[in-house]
């Protein structure tokens, strides 16, 4: 590394993490790589990060705080995006930290390989159970699994500003839609073996459990409404459609029980979206197996208003599949 390191922008959204504060920021500070900027951008957080913010600005020269009235994580992180200065820049939860050396590591391979972005490998901690996985990328798996987290890698911070690659303003995949943005405009794209990020997830009762997690309309809804706008971002793009030739599949949402317990206007609303997602697949070259996602053949599907979907579900659902678990533990296994 030379001697006059290029400055690297750590961007931290914080909300409502306050047990996880000093843990997270303290990692990044500790890091070997020294010439950063940590932007802790406070997310309107209800409990005493915006103090812990303002008092680690005091004690340390890189950190710039921004306050900002509650907008959600994509708002925070654009806004890291927005006013980054460095060459590069990697995100960082406020519930989450990395390893000394992870920066480093990137800016080294970025600088080395003149990537506009590298990825490295996740570890991921379940805090309840303490199971470790490690989630690793490659230039050989498919788009849907390149672009499912986005921690852990290195953007050209010019490539971010000028393209206007923003996260979506979804609550549930709103990574997922920057990850793709990043895909399509980054020229060059360096995957690496090397953990450069400690994910941690946390358990079901915690304070903030994950958007995944909560199920309710709003996420259940945004889950579908992600989808419709990558797949036609994806059919924008000459480089990613051919990335995705009989993969598109992939990004339809599987569709549960939890549909039947929403209003008649919300289903209609998911309805609408998930047609758009069915209709923008050639499910006759896909390889994905359309059943399992919407639990009808498609053509059957795009013939069907809301409320035949939904008599369908419900038969599905609250009938049928009741009906062969208990014959499956009625009749003998030989």
């Amino acid at each position: 590394m030379k001697e006059k390191q290029p400055l690297l922008t750590v961007s931290v959204p914080v909300y409502a993490t306050e047990e996880f504060f000093e843990r997270c920021v303290d990692s990044i500070l500790a890091s070997e790589y020294k010439n950063l900027e940590v932007l802790l951008i406070d997310d309107g957080s209800p409990d005493n990060c915006p103090k812990l913010c303002d008092e680690y600005a005091k004690k340390d020269s890189r950190i710039r705080v921004f306050h900002k009235e509650n907008g959600g994580c994509h708002s925070a992180q654009n806004m890291g995006i927005a006013n980054a200065r460095g060459e590069y820049m990697v995100f960082c939860d406020n519930d989450d930290m990395v390893s000394p050396e992870a920066y480093r590591i990137l800016m080294e391979k970025a600088l080395e390989t003149d990537a506009d972005y590298v990825q490295g490998t996740v570890r991921r901690t379940n805090s309840n159970t303490g199971e470790v996985r490690l989630w690793e990328r490659k230039d050989s798996d498919n788009v849907k699994t390149k672009i499912i987290g986005f921690q852990g890698g290195i953007y050209r911070t010019k490539m971010l500003q000028e393209c206007g690659v923003k996260f979506g303003p979804f609550r549930i995949g709103d990574d997922t839609c920057f990850a793709l943005m990043v895909l399509h405009y980054a020229k060059n794209i360096v995957y690496i073996n090397d953990i450069t990020y400690e994910y941690f997830i946390r358990p079901l009762d915690a304070k903030e459990a994950s958007a995944m997690q909560q199920r309710n309309f709003a996420h259940y809804y945004d889950d579908l409404r992600w989808r419709n706008w990558a797949l036609h971002f994806i059919d924008k793009s000459e480089k990613l459609s051919r990335m995705t030739q009989n993969d598109r599949g992939e990004f339809c949402m599987v569709i549960d029980e939890n549909w039947l317990k929403y209003s008649e206007v919300e289903r209609k609303k998911c309805f609408e979206e998930l047609q758009g997602i069915v209709r923008m697949i050639d499910w006759k070259n896909d390889k994905t197996d359309i059943k399992g996602f919407i639990q009808v053949a498609p053509e059957k599907f795009l013939d069907m208003q809301e409320e035949d979907y939904t008599k369908y579900l419900k038969r599905e659902f609250e009938v049928l599949r009741p009906m062969k678990n208990r014959m499956k533990k009625i009749l003998p296994i030989h």
